[in-house]
């Protein structure tokens, strides 16, 4: 079939830009609620609570959004993202002042997150995987520029959190200019698959989800697993010359090797067959983990943040070759609803590493 994969040609630097900025504040409110998490609670409620508020919400929009995304346009997708980012951050700068007025302004966040994930994933089908790239490398960055910028204002400048939040609120304008800058060049009109995607059945998407049940596989237990040493084990490894300190550093070690692997497609993408190696790889990576955590067998603590580095590293490439993948092997009038339904899976393996994650560090 003459559609069964997008014909990339090289975008314009317009395009790359763009996808670069709407990849950094795509997760940009999201992360900086986290890193603010302990000052915007205090002693008034456990820290886990910003992480609910924070997630809660994004999830269950992931969750529906490939059932009505092809009935609106993403403009205004985008539009609802920005207006909920802004409300959010205005008022989780009035915690101070009221906690509960605080957890509605991070709600506000989550909303935002929810809507700009599960669309640009989406809106990257519509591009070269320069962008693709560009965007996901983007969304690596975030993790790394906002606890970096948040700590360093806090600690170092001693800038207090509510000011901090206060003026980011413009942040998440950017992402409304960077999208509308963005346009798509040779592709056919996308409008075509939306009609398309309307006309099937429950029955019909849920087979052409199963014709990629391989690739799904691959997304959502990298996830899974990623996430799940990330936030559970990692916290129970500690090194008696370092005291407390491996979790901090692990952190930013995966971050690193995060950003670094979701940045590989502009140099090259991964075989299919090593794309599904690298996938089972973390697998392993969650057993040696657990045993590190449990026998401490690896007694280098800088070796073992390497290690790390490289979980990381292979969780960002098997996350952006599998959409890559996604794409290739995906009809152009299905293709940004498969796109979407990457982000569910995305967000269930993220949403369930939370809750074993937990399970693990108690045990």
């Amino acid at each position: 079939m003459s559609d069964t994969k997008p014909i990339y040609i090289k975008e314009p630097l317009i395009n790359v830009v763009s996808f670069l900025i709407l990849g950094i504040i795509n997760n940009f409110a999201y992360n900086m609620m986290l890193s603010a998490a302990k000052d915007l609670i205090g002693n008034q409620a456990p820290a886990g609570i910003i992480l609910m508020v924070n997630s809660g919400p994004s999830f269950i929009i992931a969750l529906l959004f490939p059932t009505f995304q092809h009935k609106v346009k993403f403009i205004y997708f985008a539009i609802i993202a920005v207006i909920s980012a802004t409300i959010g951050f205005i008022l989780a700068g009035f915690t101070p002042y009221s906690f509960v007025i605080g957890l509605i302004g991070v709600f506000f966040v989550s909303v935002q997150q929810g809507f700009t994930g599960s669309m640009m994933l989406s809106y990257t089908s519509m591009f070269g995987k320069q962008c693709l790239s560009a965007f996901s490398m983007g969304t690596g960055i975030s993790g790394l520029s906002s606890s970096f910028i948040y700590t360093y204002l806090t600690q170092f400048l001693k800038v207090q959190y509510d000011l901090i939040i206060f003026c980011f609120a413009v942040a998440p304008v950017l992402f409304l200019i960077a999208f509308l800058t963005s346009k798509p060049v040779g592709y056919a009109q996308v409008s075509q698959g939306d009609n398309h995607i309307s006309t099937m059945s429950t029955k019909e998407r849920f087979q052409a989800i199963g014709q990629h049940w391989l690739l799904y596989t691959m997304i959502i237990s990298n996830h899974l697993f990623e996430y799940t040493i990330m936030q559970g084990i990692d916290a129970a490894i500690d090194y008696p010359e370092y005291p407390g300190q491996f979790y901090t550093f692990s952190f930013t070690a995966a971050q690193i090797g995060v950003c670094t692997g979701r940045s590989s497609l502009f140099l090259f993408q991964l075989p299919f067959w090593l794309f599904i190696t690298f996938g089972i790889m973390q697998i392993s990576n969650f057993v040696i983990f657990t045993l590190q955590a449990k026998f401490m067998f690896i007694t280098n603590f800088w070796g073992m943040l390497v290690y790390v580095g490289f979980m990381g590293f292979l969780g960002g490439l098997v996350f952006i070759n599998g959409i890559y993948w996604l794409q290739q092997r995906s009809q152009q009038n299905v293709r940004k609803f498969l796109t979407g339904v990457a982000n569910t899976m995305i967000a269930t393996g993220v949403l369930a590493a939370s809750g074993l994650g937990s399970l693990m560090q108690m045990a």
